[in-house]
């Protein structure tokens, strides 16, 4: 479009149906697809100076209004796309966004990037008003720190950068299957009914590592996918998670002060710190961050919970050991979860999993702390399962103590007679092993000689070692 200027004389009535179509009358119905070819990658502009636009014979400038579909000048035009309208960005488009639009749906092809800067995007279906859809297989960047606000359907197969600013949901959701990076501002629940459903990836960055920002979600929010938290905080105001993994790296904060986290599934890892409630019915807590495909994190981890902690009866609170010294926070050498604040509930219930890593063997009197408190708290209950990873951890039992600011683990070798770990090989270990006769399993503390199954031999591994210790 580039020098295609309309200069000269105007006549008035042209000019009043220019004005006619600026304010929101005399749009087409159609599909379009955009091309690439003006100066401008603005989906609408306006000019208002003499360079390039020209004046009427009364001297005011003229109105030109332009996107990459068609060029309007007082009313000459062949056409913009409007409600009901199907808009296509192919391969190669740069689109930009920085008006109000009132269509059907968006399409952003792979290899298109769409930079929505502010604006209202509205997706409707205006013969019944139902929502319309925005879909990204290429690159959507929410741009600069102004204003937008989404009505109608976002889905996201592709990568969405939300780089600055607030974004309102109107009766709007978000699918994200893709990879959403979110850097500053947020996603707020405006108007209406609003979603985010994640089963993709969904990252909170910072533009500048040095420099941790902030990005706020009010929308409801549900995941299935991946969240992390590489620095920064990330703040959701309702998250509910169902599987995938909730990843907190060393530094970094979720946040979920307004509501708990509940986890119905899926994970909660990392060394950050979760900041509110965590209402853990039916996942796994899993200090630490494994990821093959991020070798340089630490699979062991300190984790922190500055709120109260709800294990329910199917939770799972997963631990692994490499060593007995935590005292380097940055590299711990077995996981552990700290419930920090005042007065924090703590409720334990659930299966303690322990698993060793990098070879490791713990010896008898070995000691783990794996819940502690910085504040204070009031804890209830017990883990009501405790499993020993056979394959790592062969013939080694734990006793578990539940002490005023701790829980303990305390590792003891199966082919120990002393199956109470009293330190005197007596009458109760000798009935301890005659109650679990026959019973078979890995790890179980009765069979002594960790064969898989408690029997004479384990009976005469404790009459032989009888009175040893008393």
């Amino acid at each position: 479009m580039k020098g295609q200027t309309h200069r000269g004389t105007i006549g008035v009535i042209a000019c009043l149906y220019a004005l006619i179509l600026l304010t929101g009358k005399g749009w087409a119905q159609g599909t379009w697809t955009w091309q690439q070819q003006c100066d401008s990658n603005e989906w609408r502009t306006i000019c208002y100076t003499d360079a390039g636009c020209g004046r009427d014979q009364n001297g005011n400038p003229i109105h030109r209004y332009f996107n990459n579909w068609g060029l309007s000048q007082c009313g000459v035009s062949p056409g913009l796309p409007g409600p009901g309208s199907v808009c296509i960005f192919p391969a190669g488009a740069n689109a930009l966004l920085n008006s109000n639009v009132n269509i059907l749906s968006v399409g952003i092809s792979d290899g298109a990037i769409f930079s929505w800067q502010s604006g209202t995007l509205t997706l409707r279906n205006p013969s019944d008003n139902s929502a319309g859809t925005l879909t990204n297989a290429g690159l959507l960047r929410m741009a600069n720190n102004v204003s937008r606000y989404l009505s109608g359907v976002l889905v996201n197969t592709g990568t969405l950068v939300h780089e600055d600013g607030p974004t309102y949901f109107n009766g709007a959701s978000l699918q994200n299957s893709g990879t959403a990076e979110v850097r500053l501002g947020g996603w707020y629940s405006n108007t209406g009914t609003n979603s985010l459903v994640n089963t993709g990836t969904l990252r909170k960055v910072s533009p500048d590592p040095n420099n941790p920002t902030s990005f706020t979600i009010t929308v409801n929010t549900t995941n299935s996918g991946l969240i992390e938290v590489q620095n920064g905080t990330l703040s959701v105001s309702n998250l509910t998670q169902t599987a995938g993994e909730a990843r907190i790296r060393r530094g970094a904060t979720l946040s979920v002060v307004s509501n708990p986290l509940a986890m119905q599934g899926g994970k909660l890892t990392g060394a950050g710190q979760l900041s509110g409630a965590l209402n853990n019915t039916a996942g796994t807590i899993a200090p630490g961050i494994d990821d093959p495909d991020q070798p340089d994190l630490n699979p062991l981890g300190i984790l922190t919970i500055n709120g109260n902690l709800t294990l329910g009866n199917d939770a799972i609170f997963e631990v692994e050991l490499a060593g007995t010294d935590n005292s380097d926070p940055a590299n711990p050498q077995y996981d552990r979860v700290v419930i920090s604040g005042s007065n924090r509930t703590v409720q334990v219930n659930g299966t303690l999993r322990v698993k060793a890593r990098d070879g490791y063997t713990p010896v008898t009197g070995d000691t783990f702390d794996i819940l502690v408190r910085s504040g204070s708290w009031n804890r209830t209950g017990a883990f009501h399962t405790v499993e020993v990873d056979p394959d790592t951890l062969p013939c080694i039992a734990f006793e578990v103590q539940y002490l005023s600011d701790r829980v303990r683990l305390i590792a003891r070798l199966t082919t120990d007679p002393d199956v109470n770990g009293d330190g005197c090989v007596d009458d109760a270990d000798l009935l301890a092993v005659l109650f679990a006769f026959g019973q078979t399993g890995s790890n179980l503390a009765e069979d002594i000689i960790c064969d898989g199954v408690v029997d004479d031999a384990d009976l005469l591994s404790v009459l032989f070692a009888f009175g040893s210790g008393c």
